[in-house]
């Protein structure tokens, strides 16, 4: 009885480690200084990818209902037109760098299993 108590011990306290790097971020059993290195530039890359898609998205939808009511002239209007085309080029912008650092990852030989998560 005593050895099952130790090994439940011992398992309690690698799954304690294991959740504790899981909220840390710190490279987990099977996973390298370079595969952490490569999950948290895209994880960075993938929030600032849905940033300019909220970004431009809120901006589209602004307008959208402004000309429902009729209400958009003059310069609010221009100024919600080069917002719309600032958030527009800003989405594309970082769907093109995002897509170059999952290339860059497949390249530098980065686990399929890692990139998955992020296409």
């Amino acid at each position: 009885m005593s050895t099952m108590r130790t090994r439940s011990r011992a398992l309690g306290s690698w799954v304690r480690v294991v959740l504790l790097g899981l909220c840390l971020g710190a490279p987990v059993h099977g996973e390298d200084g370079v595969e952490s290195a490569w999950r948290q530039r895209l994880s960075v890359a993938q929030q600032l990818l849905d940033s300019a898609r909220t970004r431009s998205e809120t901006a589209r939808n602004t307008y959208q209902d402004w000309r429902q009511r009729k209400y958009p002239r003059g310069t609010r209007k221009k100024e919600l037109i080069l917002e719309i085309d600032a958030a527009e080029k800003a989405e594309a912008e970082a769907e093109a760098r995002f897509a170059g650092l999952l290339d860059q990852a497949r390249q530098g030989g980065a686990n399929a299993g890692l990139l998955r998560e992020f296409e």
